[in-house]
């Protein structure tokens, strides 16, 4: 679970030309000033983390002998002094021992905001392997009469077999405006056919729902991005708007995401109270509240081993505050916070900075939350990318709990 980026500023490397000392230790004391900003006390050098100016000269001369030495002697790889420096904030990151801590290239940073954002200039499609599994409404893959089923098989000339999901999402994303030709295999006729997409503004959708029966509305949030509240809101308007009698809702396979987003969708469902609260390396306490009066009908929800993050926050609220009966199986327990921080530069770093608890002051790092009903799926449904509802037992056991609350 992330807060959201800060920028901060960078003062870049100064590099005119390999090999020259003077041209390395400009660079070197470009990353000092980046990562330790100074203040002066008494005509010193004093360092904010603590470090005096003989150790931050120390650390210079160190970082510009490697740097040399890299440069004169090693045979394995040809490395730019950009590829060394970026090396030099990972390896910041890498010592923390925090599997969640990590330095992103600008060209990482931007690919995570398209993920994490919802949004991106693409044809609006989601492939496993090259099966097209899902075609976004209103995007430019339905009017191009793209279909859930078909088989991608070539972009831009290129075959995609054997591409790795980043190396195809680059193949069909870029700027908003830009054309891709895709080659497509539909397997219900046997008939190959190729389209030209426009790429545009797509928006990826993280809230499904449908009427499972008379009233009982089943709702799926597949992660929290961006662009979750508002589809939340809209689609908690339209089962309102049905007569919505209670509400099954999936967190299944839900790795988290923002904070900001799962305290949105919690302030619909929680009643007026604690939601959860984080504590950070100082002992600092920040305490999340709904302000609503939360749902009014009886609530299941699912999870299993990959509920986890902002999505075990929102679980644990809806338990701990006797919302809704938990159903499934045990949690991921991820239950720490990560802070992300921009830089000018377009790269971003990010490392963990505090733990969040439930509403009963429960930390379940490391443990998980225990369902209420604990259900597990088979072995060969769990390799199954869509369950037929009647043969999935986790949410009609579900639904079983919703049919009996309300009296059905």
């Amino acid at each position: 679970m992330e807060h959201g980026s800060r920028e901060t500023r960078r003062i870049s490397p100064y590099w005119w030309g390999l090999g020259t000392g003077i041209a390395l230790a400009l660079v070197v004391i470009g990353l000092g000033m980046l990562i330790f900003r100074p203040t002066i006390i008494l005509g010193n050098t004093q360092y904010e983390n603590g470090m005096s100016s003989q150790q931050m000269t120390g650390l210079l001369n160190k970082a510009n002998r490697i740097i040399n030495t890299i440069e004169e002697q090693y045979i394995l790889e040809d490395l730019s002094v950009d590829d060394l420096i970026e090396g030099m904030y990972e390896g910041l990151m890498d010592v923390l021992d925090d599997q969640y801590a990590e330095y992103y290239t600008a060209e990482e940073y931007a690919e995570i905001k398209i993920n994490t954002e919802g949004s991106y200039g693409g044809v609006g499609i989601s492939v496993a392997g090259q099966d097209i599994v899902a075609v976004y409404e209103g995007s430019p893959a339905a009017a191009a009469g793209i279909q859930p089923g078909d088989r991608l098989m070539a972009v831009e000339g290129e075959s995609i077999s054997g591409m790795s999901t980043e190396e195809l999402r680059e193949r069909i994303s870029g700027q908003i405006g830009e054309a891709r030709n895709l080659t497509l295999y539909r397997p219900s006729d046997d008939s190959t056919y190729d389209v030209a997409v426009t790429l545009a503004e797509v928006e990826i959708p993280t809230v499904f729902w449908h009427e499972i029966e008379d009233g009982i509305m089943y709702l799926q949030i597949t992660s929290f991005d961006t662009v979750t509240e508002e589809q939340f809101d809209e689609a908690w308007e339209q089962m309102t708007a049905s007569g919505m009698k209670g509400l099954i809702l999936d967190l299944r396979n839900n790795l988290g995401g923002s904070l900001n987003a799962v305290l949105a969708v919690a302030d619909h469902l929680v009643p007026e109270g604690l939601i959860a609260y984080t504590e950070n390396k100082q002992g600092e306490r920040q305490e999340f509240y709904a302000e609503g009066e939360g749902i009014q009908v009886p609530m299941t929800v699912l999870v299993n081993e990959y509920s986890a993050s902002a999505s075990e926050l929102l679980c644990g609220a809806l338990k701990e505050r006797d919302v809704a009966t938990v159903v499934g199986t045990t949690t991921f327990g991820k239950g720490i916070v990560q802070t992300t921080w921009s830089m000018s530069d377009g790269t971003a770093y990010k490392m963990t900075t505090a733990k969040y608890y439930t509403p009963n002051g429960n930390n379940i790092h490391g443990t998980g939350i225990e369902p209420d009903i604990q259900i597990d799926l088979t072995e060969e449904q769990k390799q199954m990318s869509e369950i037929p509802e009647e043969e999935d037992m986790q949410l009609q056991t579900a639904l079983e709990v919703i049919r009996t609350d309300i009296g059905a």
